[in-house]
């Protein structure tokens, strides 16, 4: 498991040849954004993502193959197997040769209403939060637990949030803390953590196996020197 954070705000003068390296459905994806500015961060963290991929294959950029699950999930045919969010100018990616790993981050500047999450919590949490003081960051990190744990499964908006119950703590500690999930294939035990990103964002990770402490160190992309 290694663990990276991007940032966005990159320079222009690579985009002519890097953006080359991105296949068809991230081009579509590029040029359906309105904003130039989303459009290159866009860009930013897939050309990134291809950066990293190619170094854990010992490849070429240009010569990372992706794939696309019925939920539109991209992943690499053989692995390894990744996960990324992105949220502002920064980017986390994860790669593993485990499966089942999700990341999700989020700024911090975001707006968090109460009423915005209602329908996310399941019975269990539900009766928990109604008892404590919900501050906006505290509702921010279940989110992004609950957004990890989905990425992690791979279904999308098919999985209801309310069936992922995460820990309701501020932090989770070096050995992460243990997340539950229903679906159809019935209850799962996983592994939630709370990741050291950037000062105004909040990140986690979720793994169906353990992770090693030192695994979880973020790593910053590129690496001085790159």
């Amino acid at each position: 498991m290694k663990i990276w954070q991007i940032d966005l705000n990159v320079p222009p003068h690579p985009w002519p040849d890097c953006l080359a390296w991105l296949d068809h459905e991230e081009q579509e994806r590029y040029h359906r954004l309105k904003h130039r500015h989303d459009a290159r961060r866009f860009a930013a963290a897939h050309v990134a993502l291809r950066r990293i991929l190619a170094g854990c294959l010992l490849i070429e950029p240009w010569d990372v193959k992706l794939a696309y699950s019925p939920w539109r999930r991209p992943y690499v045919p053989g692995g390894p197997f990744f996960s990324m969010s992105r949220s502002g100018d920064l980017a986390l990616v994860a790669v593993s040769h485990q499966p089942l790993l999700g990341i999700d981050v989020e700024c911090l500047d975001q707006a968090v209403e109460w009423s915005w999450l209602e329908t996310i919590w399941s019975p269990a949490e539900w009766r928990r939060l109604r008892t404590m003081t919900n501050a906006p960051e505290l509702l921010l990190r279940l989110w992004v637990r609950k957004e990890a744990a989905v990425k992690a499964l791979g279904l999308g908006l098919a999985q209801p949030l309310s069936q992922v119950v995460v820990p309701l703590s501020g932090q989770t500690g070096p050995n992460g803390a243990r997340l539950w999930l229903r679906n159809e294939q019935g209850s799962h035990c996983w592994r939630v953590y709370d990741l050291p990103t950037k000062v105004g964002f909040i990140g986690s990770l979720v793994t169906a196996r353990p992770v090693a402490r030192e695994s979880l160190a973020v790593h910053g992309f590129p690496a001085a020197g790159d």
